[in-house]
């Protein structure tokens, strides 16, 4: 086998139910230039022992002297290897097999990108798979998803190690939960981020996941992220700014009132003038997908007989061209309802 240009960083602890399966969905990539660092976070259980008795030379096991939790094992990891790229997957989930074929591809024809996701589908206890979720693969759009959640999975992501070496990025133990959200927005301060579409990864859904034993610590921890992007743009955000862009790109527009629209319309504008000073997201970009959001939750409100026409005038920068359909439409509702201008 030539030498290895990717290591796949697996950090294992008390997963002995699931671990041969995970890595063996590693070895039988079709791609076979790799090699799979194990990190052994101080495991109590026989999940060393099941990984050492799949006997493949490609696996090497690093054993820490106790476990100290997810973020010290991957940052050891991120520091040992030296491979060109890292490939990160958990120790209960599986890998189809061309995932790594299809990602090293991407990445050797697609210099500037630093972080590669894939689609993922979920993988239930009774054996059922159910379609997950796919991610963009526009820079600018993961940059925009990330105001209000993360847009790369974690454990589908492929890294480019000269970007890791060279910005001396690091997972951060106070994001505890969330250090992948935290890490994934800086990464893509220095580097662009993509994805493919395509599912090439099974998350394993159970009650030990993280999202669900912890999830009010990751709210929080996600939450300082969410904060910290706004502050990049140029604003200050309250707690009831960060709910008004995620409830409106999560589309729950029954939490809207009139009031609440009124507050959205001003962030949206004050956004807009901030980052056309930042640029922290491509401005144009950030224009159009705000205001295209807020279409669509006034043709919602529209559609309940409100007059959301003064709203459409205080959108600062909305066009009839970004959405003419939909933007017709929110008019001819309000025209229909006989409400005034």
């Amino acid at each position: 086998m030539s030498d290895p240009i990717l290591t796949v960083l697996m950090p294992v602890y008390n997963a002995e139910e699931h671990v041969s399966e995970a890595v063996i969905s590693v070895l039988n990539q079709t791609f076979s230039r790799f090699k799979l660092l194990v990190i052994d976070d101080g495991c109590t259980d026989n999940s060393i022992a099941i990984i050492e008795g799949l006997k493949d030379d490609r696996i090497e096991i690093l054993n820490l002297p106790k476990n100290a939790g997810l973020v010290n094992a991957l940052n050891v990891g991120l520091d040992k290897i030296e491979t060109k790229y890292v490939a990160r997957t958990d120790a209960d989930d599986i890998c189809l097999p061309d995932r790594f074929e299809h990602q090293i591809s991407f990445m050797e024809s697609h210099p500037r990108v630093g972080a590669l996701g894939t689609g993922f589908d979920s993988l239930f206890p009774d054996g059922s798979i159910k379609t997950g979720t796919r991610f963009s693969d526009n820079h600018e759009m993961v940059r925009f998803k990330h105001l209000y959640q993360i847009h790369i999975i974690h454990g589908t992501a492929m890294l480019r190690n000269s970007v890791i070496k060279e910005n001396q990025l690091k997972f951060d133990p106070n994001f505890k939960h969330a250090e992948d959200y935290d890490f994934f927005d800086r990464l893509g301060n220095v580097s662009e981020i993509s994805n493919l579409h395509k599912s090439h990864y099974l998350i394993r859904q159970h009650d030990g996941r993280v999202s669900s034993q912890f999830s009010e610590i990751q709210w929080n921890n996600s939450s300082v992220v969410k904060r910290r992007i706004f502050q990049s743009i140029g604003i200050q955000p309250t707690n009831l700014d960060l709910e008004l862009i995620m409830w409106m790109m999560y589309q729950n527009y029954e939490w809207f009132d009139a009031e609440k629209l009124d507050m959205l319309v001003d962030l949206i504008n004050r956004m807009n003038n901030a980052n056309s000073v930042s640029a922290y997201i491509e401005p144009e970009f950030l224009r159009n997908q705000l205001v295209v959001h807020f279409y669509h939750l006034a043709n919602f409100f529209a559609s309940k007989g409100s007059n959301v026409l003064p709203l459409l005038r205080q959108l600062d920068g909305g066009k009839f061209s970004d959405e003419p359909k939909l933007v017709a439409s929110i008019y001819l509702k309000c025209f229909k309802q006989k409400l005034k201008f």
